[in-house]
């Protein structure tokens, strides 16, 4: 990979990278994703609200079994742009422009057990070139409270020599997907439609059923679900019904080492899904779905029949999964699927359209109206009584009654040695060689008590020398326990400074003498509010639908949550291209429920490394 160039003094850049890379046509993966051999000219623009891909591959030709690449190529070249764009109309929504194009020139191929699978032995078998020219629109992200993931792709081209056709076709066929969603709490309901438009004349010189290039789409149960995992052959014939890791039905002979073929049935699938973050290491989800073809006439003309059915089957299935990001091995997965087929003891039977009509737009509304009441009625959470701020705890708030610590007299610069000795000779009956805390000139002497408070008097206890936390459940040993920031909100500003003269909620009045301005800028600081830490999170779960940071989580000496405001003034210019904020506000109440709430657990990482310009077609929308 080589950095070209900087574009903007915010980290936009240009670079190009040449090699084996992985590359995702859009946000779930529908038309192309694979990893193979191309360059790619990729970066970002306008504070990364921009982000574009140039790139062109060499594809090579894949293992039988496993799908991996080898080292032979293959007479197929792919090129591609695209062009993202954050906060597209609506804060939160991305959107994508893409175009492809697919040039499968013409080749021969027997896979690994000797079979041929360029080109397809269906119909008139004889080599022929392929060429598609894919052009979409997909988007990602929410609306409000509305989670959204959505795409729409026309291709057009040209096959030599269709062997379904027996001809030369003209390519134009079409996909639309649609996933709509709602969070409640730790739950998530979702709506899907999958469209893959079918072919209805077969015969003729129009090749109108959509098919992909290497698709891999993580869409209505993605790999979870087993249409879309799991490859079927077409009765009778050495071609797949559809292929393993795919959507559409397209009766092509592998995905891998096949050629794609327009001339197909189209698919049609309806789905509703729930997802539950029932623990931070357990995450189910149980889907419905509803799958037909579109068209008859081409599965009609191929298996020579007239009884073909457009249903396929209905499908519950339901996944628990441990995720990844919260431990070190794999993740386990256990799944439980029930298939129910149409017509069982009648897998083909005659459609008459005209007939039939009636009958399936009922059917489809007793369906639709299903789904509905489930949505609605899963909805019903009852939310758990709010904490308050900050971090969950089992003990309210304690405020302090005690009045804040004037600031110390001018004899803390002046003092003698003698006077700051007199402050450490208890402490340092037990704390012997301890370094000095205030390495500073001559004239600045300090003693333990100066900075830490307590009682230096010598020959004292631990219990009698030392500031006692109000909690004893918490302090048990003299090492910090977990979460001990938000612990010492319950705690008195006399323990806190006892025990971290530093904490930005007492340092005023321990260090504030001399490093008063210091102090009023880190109070101000990243290093106080951790604004990047929730402003990102809030945003990038759909909490807040502004980029602009605007909460962060600082205390005051009491334990309460401050609001921190800028002591100059703020333009909204200063804020857009400079990051200056004009205030902070503290977190919002978040109420106590199951972990996967609108602010999701922090993990650990994921399985695949963030690229720019690449979507990961595994994360949820929203």
């Amino acid at each position: 990979e080589i950095h070209l160039r900087d574009l903007s003094n915010n980290y936009d850049f240009i670079s190009v990278r040449a090699g084996i890379q992985p590359f995702v046509s859009d946000f779930r993966g529908f038309i192309f994703n694979d990893t193979n051999l191309g360059v790619r000219i990729f970066g970002n623009y306008d504070n990364n609200r921009w982000q574009y891909n140039i790139a062109g591959f060499d594809m090579l030709e894949k293992d039988t079994y496993s799908d991996l690449n080898e080292f032979s190529r293959r007479a197929q070249q792919i090129y591609t742009a695209n062009v993202f764009r954050q906060d597209l109309i609506w804060k939160g929504y991305t959107g994508e422009l893409k175009f492809l194009a697919d040039f499968d020139n013409n080749s021969r191929h027997y896979d690994k057990n000797g079979f041929i699978t360029r080109p397809a032995p269906i119909g008139t078998v004889a080599d022929h070139y392929l060429q598609a020219y894919y052009l979409g629109w997909t988007g990602d992200g929410h609306i409000g409270w509305l989670n959204i993931d959505h795409a729409f792709y026309q291709v057009l081209g040209e096959d030599g020599l269709n062997g379904i056709a027996g001809r030369r076709v003209d390519i134009n066929a079409q996909m639309a997907a649609l996933e709509l969603s709602v969070d409640k709490d730790w739950t998530r309901h979702k709506l899907s439609i999958f469209y893959a438009s079918g072919d209805s004349d077969p015969a003729d010189s129009h090749a109108t059923g959509f098919d992909t290039v290497f698709d891999r789409p993580f869409f209505i149960g993605g790999p979870f679900s087993f249409f879309s995992h799991q490859g079927f052959n077409l009765a009778g014939t050495a071609v797949n019904f559809k292929q393993r890791d795919s959507l559409v039905i397209d009766f092509r002979t592998s995905k891998s080492e096949g050629q794609a073929n327009f001339v197909n049935p189209g698919a049609l699938i309806f789905g509703y899904g729930f997802d539950a973050d029932v623990l931070p290491k357990l995450k189910t989800f149980i889907n419905v779905n509803y799958i037909r073809t579109v068209t008859t006439e081409t599965t009609e003309l191929v298996l020579f029949t007239n009884k073909a059915s457009n249903d396929f089957a209905h499908r519950r299935r339901r996944i628990s999964r441990s995720p990844l990001g919260l431990q070190r091995h794999l993740p386990r997965q256990h799944r439980a699927r029930f298939r129910f087929p149409r017509s069982p003891t009648r897998p083909c039977r005659s459609v008459s359209l005209q007939r039939d009509r009636d009958a399936h737009a009922h059917l489809l509304m007793q369906r639709l109206l299903f789904l509905f009441i489930l949505v609605f009625v899963s909805c019903d959470v009852i939310a758990q009584d709010s904490s308050g701020y900050g971090p969950a705890t089992s003990i309210p708030i304690t405020r302090s009654t005690i009045a804040r610590t004037p600031l110390p007299p001018r004899n803390w610069i002046d003092q003698t040695q003698a006077d700051a000795d007199r402050k450490s000779v208890g402490c340092l009956q037990c704390h012997q060689g301890v370094e000095p805390m205030h390495k500073a000139e001559q004239n600045v002497v300090l003693g333990c008590t100066d900075c830490h408070g307590g009682n230096p008097t010598r020959g004292l206890t631990k219990e009698r020398a030392h500031i006692l936390p109000t909690n004893n459940e918490f302090w048990k040993t003299s090492a910090k326990p977990p979460n001990s920031n938000a612990w010492l909100n319950h705690e008195s500003p006399e323990f806190i400074r006892f025990l971290n003269p530093g904490d930005l909620r007492v340092a005023q009045q321990s260090c504030g003498l001399c490093h008063g301005e210091i102090i009023r800028n880190v109070d101000h600081s990243m290093m106080n509010h951790g604004a990047m830490l929730w402003g990102a999170a809030l945003y990038n779960n759909g909490a807040y639908p502004e980029k602009n940071y605007r909460f962060g989580q600082a205390y005051g000496a009491d334990g309460a949550p401050l609001k921190l405001i800028n002591y100059t003034p703020v333009t909204p210019e200063d804020t857009e291209v400079h990051g200056i904020l004009p205030f902070i506000e503290p977190l919002p109440h978040f109420n106590l429920s199951n972990p996967g709430n609108i602010l999701r657990i922090f993990e650990k990482g994921g399985r695949k490394q963030l690229s720019l310009g690449l979507p990961t077609s595994e994360e949820p929308n929203g």
